[in-house]
């Protein structure tokens, strides 16, 4: 069963590293959205065509690589320290991702349900 997601799974179960860690991640799944295109069901299996939309992190990331680098580099350089470079980098990361005009990228996917005792059970292989 280790292949499969049932409702039970919930947010109580993922742990974050620190504060910033969950600020980040939180705004990151506050912006996916999705479209059911189609499903279709073959007697326990199912398969549902959907458009799934988020942040284009690499983009996003590679952005913030590039305009925070001389500050980063020349702060290095004179001895500045680490904390406040990783506070400066996990704030520029947070405004970077809650920016209205954020990239985003759409993805198709096909969603593998397999019908359970209660109900439709996600299928990650």
């Amino acid at each position: 069963m280790a292949n499969y997601i049932n409702k039970h799974t919930n947010k109580e179960n993922f742990k974050y590293t620190d504060d910033d860690q969950e600020k980040i991640v939180k705004s990151v799944f506050s912006k996916v959205s999705y479209e059911i295109v189609s499903s279709s069901v073959t007697g326990k299996n199912a398969v549902v065509k959907t458009k799934v939309t988020s942040l284009d992190l690499p983009k996003i990331y590679g952005k913030l690589i590039t305009d925070m680098m001389p500050t980063l580099l020349s702060q290095a350089l004179s001895g500045n320290n680490k904390d406040d470079s990783q506070a400066q980098i996990m704030t520029a990361l947070g405004n970077s991702i809650n920016d209205p005009s954020a990239p985003k990228t759409t993805t198709d996917v096909d969603i593998k349900l397999i019908k359970g005792d209660k109900g439709w059970i996600y299928c990650t292989q």
